[in-house]
């Protein structure tokens, strides 16, 4: 995170012209939707994974074929745990 922060910093320091300021702005957004997904990621990991797991409990004494949003869930919680 600070690496992020200071690499914003170099970048608001770069000399300004036309062209650069153009680029500075594309690079911005580049990292503030990275900090976007990371801390939404983070969130989700706090407040669903609880929903998730109870989740998980119904579905492994399910019979039958289970749903695509299940199997998606399944996914989340092993890459999640």
């Amino acid at each position: 995170m600070n690496g992020q922060i200071s690499l914003l910093l170099q970048i608001m320091l770069w000399p300004k012209t036309k062209n650069n300021e153009q680029i500075m702005y594309i690079i911005i957004l580049f990292w503030f939707f990275v900090f976007c997904f990371q801390r939404m990621d983070s969130y989700y990991k706090r407040n669903y994974k609880d929903y998730f797991e109870l989740v998980e409990g119904t579905m492994r004494g399910k019979d039958g074929e289970i749903s695509e949003a299940e199997k998606g869930i399944l996914e989340w919680l092993q890459k999640n745990k």
